[in-house]
């Protein structure tokens, strides 16, 4: 995954992603983002399953991983790895981060969280 250039935009408010669950954000010009956290730490991937165009966010969050809830596709939140089948392909993740009660990201750059063994 490829970084794009630097593009900041603010995607919420910490208050509107409860632990453990995800918001669908979508920024002007760009694909849908779910922002979920995850014990109080804020995460950004797509928010579109690679197997099968579902919305990640109708899905559920376990830990650290996303579930769709199409054909319950796992990915790992931190750094979008497909981990169970039938997903294949990894999802974008993005840089975030967050200022003052702002979940912001830079949505030209990847996580950088390493995926899981």
């Amino acid at each position: 995954m490829s970084d794009r250039g630097s593009r900041i935009v603010k995607l919420c408010e910490r208050v509107e992603v409860p632990h453990g669950g995800a918001l669908r954000v979508c920024p002007a010009g760009e694909p849908a983002i779910a922002v979920v956290n995850v014990d109080g730490t804020f995460h950004a991937l797509a928010d579109e399953c690679t197997h099968g165009a579902g919305s990640l966010c109708d899905g559920f969050v376990d830990r650290d991983v996303i579930v769709c809830p199409l054909h319950a596709g796992e990915f790992h939140v931190p750094s979008g790895k497909a981990l169970d089948l039938p997903v294949t392909v990894d999802v974008r993740t993005y840089a975030v981060w967050v200022e003052g009660e702002a979940v912001m990201a830079d949505l030209g750059r990847s996580s950088g969280h390493p995926p899981p063994e």
